[in-house]
């Protein structure tokens, strides 16, 4: 956004601007988050995600970009009674006195008394806008033209490079509503005469013609037993009755390798057969206007994944703690303290440890002894100032 100049200047950093994004189409207007920037920022951000209802095919979006300097301006006392400024003249230091009292002796406080305290609202500028249309809608972001109409001598002017990113999606109601929906009679695959026609609930949606076995799959969600594409290429016509044959029947085609045998269907009566034909018609006008986004369904998003709040963050760790690796587990320092000293105190009681007479000669067979560590022994393994160990 800003001029490798401004950008890298120390300079003025403390200056600051408000900005904000309005979007229209016909009647509708809806504005973004505010947001604060300065120097520092490169980019503006917005995270909102704007829904607009009931648009037609020939929508145009407008996207106009507002901004105000929002830095401090200097201090003023028009407005301070006469008390309080003789308090902060005389409560301040004397570097910040001498502001105040340049600011009050430059005005008449007789007047200053007796104006009324006004509150003056802030004025945003137009900095740029862009235009969006069906061509702009895709299932991805896409970087936009803004046409900037800001002057560079205006205070709330900020140096943008002219280009925008998002994602704008169209989703027609012939993708998110169903257009007809009934009970139709399918024709078995060959036309074998004296077969049983199959019954099913069918559904014109999204580009398809769904069948289930029963109105509950359809409020279930339940896995359609028919699907046959309706597009662009399909063709759909009625069907004359034969002499003795059925009637309130139509055909689809779909000229695609592998679906170029015609579909036969039935309707339950003649004013069902005229409302189908006139969804199909309905559904094939959506095609021509919509275009693309009728080829595939554009989910839109509610808003932009946010990051988690520093409380509920997971704690930082290191990359050996995150590995899971069949090694022996790491004792608690502690425990292993204990061990150490337990292990310590022992091999110090060895030292006045002597040989069982019972057990083989050269004192294999060790046992402690009862005695006072403090005792020495002599070659004949008695200690010195104490009686020596009972015989067995």
């Amino acid at each position: 956004m800003w001029k490798n100049s401004d950008h890298f200047n120390s300079k003025d950093r403390s200056k600051r601007y408000s900005v904000f994004c309005l979007f229209k189409i016909g009647a509708q207007v809806y504005d973004s988050d505010l947001l604060i920037v300065d120097k520092a920022a490169t980019d503006i951000c917005l995270e909102n995600a704007i829904i607009f209802e009931g648009a037609g095919p020939d929508f145009q979006l407008k996207v106009e970009v507002y901004s105000c300097c929002s830095g401090e301006d200097p201090l003023t006392l028009t407005n301070t009674p006469r008390k309080l400024v003789k308090k902060l003249k005389t409560s301040l230091g004397k570097s910040a006195g001498k502001k105040f009292s340049s600011a009050l002796d430059q005005s008449d406080l007789e007047n200053l008394l007796l104006t009324e305290t006004a509150t003056q609202g802030v004025e945003y500028s137009l900095l740029a806008s862009a235009s969006l249309s069906l061509e702009n809608a895709k299932d991805g972001f896409n970087a936009h033209s803004l046409t900037l109409l800001g002057n560079e001598d205006s205070p709330s002017w900020l140096p943008l490079y002219g280009t925008m990113c998002c994602r704008l999606v169209a989703q027609p109601d012939c993708m998110t509503q169903d257009a007809m929906s009934g009970f139709l009679h399918e024709q078995p695959s060959g036309g074998v005469q004296g077969e049983t026609w199959r019954q099913q609930y069918c559904v014109l949606r999204g580009g398809q013609l769904l069948g289930f076995s029963a109105p509950e799959e359809r409020e279930a969600d339940a896995q359609p037993a028919l699907s046959i594409p309706i597009n662009r290429e399909t063709r759909i016509r009625p069907v004359e009755k034969e002499a003795g044959g059925k009637a309130n029947l139509f055909s689809v085609i779909n000229p695609e390798p592998g679906e170029a045998a015609a579909r036969i269907f039935q309707a339950e009566s003649q004013q069902d057969l005229g409302k189908w034909m006139e969804a199909f018609s309905q559904h094939f006008l959506d095609f021509s206007q919509w275009k693309h986004c009728c080829e595939e369904f554009m989910r839109m998003e509610s808003g932009s994944p946010q990051k988690p709040p520093l409380f509920l963050a997971k704690e930082a760790t290191s990359v050996y703690q995150e590995l899971s690796i069949d090694s022996p587990v790491k004792p608690d320092p502690l425990v292993a303290m204990a061990q150490h000293e337990e292990e310590e105190e022992e091999s110090r009681a060895a030292l006045f440890i002597g040989p069982d007479e019972g057990d083989v000669p050269g004192g294999s067979s060790l046992k402690r002894s009862k005695s006072s560590p403090q005792g020495s022994r002599d070659a004949k393994g008695t200690s010195k100032g104490r009686e020596p160990p009972p015989r067995s």
